[in-house]
């Protein structure tokens, strides 16, 4: 199993098999990272997947369940012409999750180029699935339709050099809550979940090592109250949580998966002298 897999004795999988007994998920960036994890917790709770990536290996041990469809997000005939596949394949949709992401982070020094591919891979191509699969999802059973989109921290803090990728992330949270109107009123729930650093492949080119992630000055411990980065699963497990009939009462909601990133303020997870403290706490 890679290190950045998914890892079936961490949480409470046994607990939910078979509550997407019946159903069909697309999950977009199915290959690697957040991703792959969210495919192989929909398989545990009993759904059939349709991978859409723009790397089309199959290596889900062969299961019968998951089918992989080379799509290239960024393209709406792509994208229309993958869903037609998968309803020819399944008969039908019953949840959709983008997890695909453009992580070229530029700021001042972005081109036209930069911008123009962030804003169709990252948010065009969200636009372009969430179209191609509602026809279907209005046909799927009652409290078994929803849609989720992957944001980010990024898209509610500030961060050094991030203006593309941010931006995308934020533009991804404005589009969750316009959609609640048009899909709310076809009864299709959309949430969204904003993770902060999680040891993927992608965190992995500048923190190769994870010991190294989690140290004392690591981002882990720097950056989350918690004192570690996130794993895949934990992700994974908070996107079906959104899809399942537990959250049939959640919709336009930003689940942040952060491991207390988000509540930091500038000081981080260091103690500061303030009026009224006593040296003896420091």
């Amino acid at each position: 199993m890679s290190s950045f897999d998914y890892d079936s004795k961490r949480l409470d999988q046994k607990v939910t098999k078979g509550r997407f007994d019946g159903e069909v998920a697309i999950v977009c960036g199915g290959a690697s990272g957040i991703g792959r994890a969210t495919v192989k917790r929909f398989l545990n709770d009993g759904a059939k997947v349709a991978v859409f990536d723009l790397n089309a290996e199959n290596d889900f041990d062969e299961d019968e369940n998951v089918e992989v469809y080379q799509t290239d997000c960024s393209k709406k005939e792509n994208c229309e012409s993958s869903v037609s596949s998968v309803i020819s394949d399944f008969g039908k949709i019953n949840h959709l999750v983008y997890s695909v992401a453009y992580f070229g982070s530029k700021a001042l020094d972005a081109t036209e180029e930069d911008w123009l591919k962030s804003l169709m891979v990252n948010v065009a191509g969200a636009g372009f699935m969430i179209s191609a699969v509602t026809p279907h999802l209005e046909k799927a059973e009652e409290k078994r339709r929803s849609v989720c989109l992957l944001t980010s921290i990024s898209a509610s803090q500030a961060q050094w050099h991030r203006w593309t990728y941010g931006a995308t992330k934020g533009a991804l949270m404005s589009l969750v809550r316009h959609a609640t109107l048009e899909l709310g009123q076809k009864e299709i729930r959309v949430n969204s979940v904003s993770p902060s650093w999680i040891w993927t492949p992608e965190v992995a080119k500048a923190y190769p090592e994870k010991s190294e992630i989690n140290s004392k000055t690591g981002p882990g411990q720097t950056y989350h109250s918690i004192g570690r980065v996130g794993e895949v699963d934990e992700v994974a497990a908070s996107i079906c949580f959104l899809a399942s009939r537990d959250a049939g009462f959640i919709h336009g909601h930003d689940l942040q998966v952060g491991g207390g990133y988000h509540a930091l303020g500038p000081e981080g997870c260091q103690p500061a002298k303030f009026a009224g403290s006593t040296d003896s706490l420091f």
